[in-house]
């Protein structure tokens, strides 16, 4: 038996499928020449190698993104990897909803369709630190005390997400 044909396969011959390797067979007074099909699958999935990641919340209107590039630290496949999701979409878009620790679905396919899933967790967090405007006010005391209302001491409030607090501690 003579192999006539190449016998070594790789990743780019699985999407050319069938493949024939051509043999001959030769005896006294014979020579055969044929050929077996041979079928090339990519059956392994990728390896996920992915962390978790802190998104910081910014923009108008406040939001972060996150994308399977943010998270992957160096995950592979024998034929390489194709697409990635998270949560199901290439590109997962968090807001003021979604503040705090959030856990996403990690999707990795080849170009066989082969997958692999983890999950991991995100802190999604609202950094903005509150804005106001300081209002000089006077107060003219007459026979009685005077309270100095606060939203006339302090105008145009403001924070990322949530809305602060205002708690006056005193008088100067």
């Amino acid at each position: 038996v003579s192999l006539l044909s190449d016998t070594v396969f790789t990743c780019a011959d699985v999407n050319s499928n069938p493949h024939y390797i051509q043999f001959s067979i030769a005896t006294t007074g014979f020579n055969i020449l044929d050929s077996v099909p041979v079928t090339v699958l990519d059956t392994l999935p990728p390896t996920l190698s992915v962390m978790g990641d802190t998104l910081y919340l910014s923009g108008n209107p406040l939001s972060a993104s996150l994308s399977f590039a943010d998270i992957d630290q160096g995950s592979t496949d024998n034929c390489g990897i194709d697409s990635a999701t998270v949560n199901g979409v290439s590109q997962l878009i968090f807001s003021c909803a979604d503040t705090g620790h959030v856990e996403v679905s990690i999707a990795a396919y080849d170009g066989s369709l082969n997958v692999a899933n983890d999950t991991i967790l995100i802190w999604v967090l609202d950094t903005i630190p509150p804005s106001y405007t300081i209002n000089p006010y006077t107060a003219y005391i007459g026979s009685t005390s005077f309270t100095v209302p606060v939203d006339s001491l302090i105008k145009n409030v403001s924070a990322g997400c949530f809305s602060p607090q205002i708690n006056v501690l005193g008088d100067t």
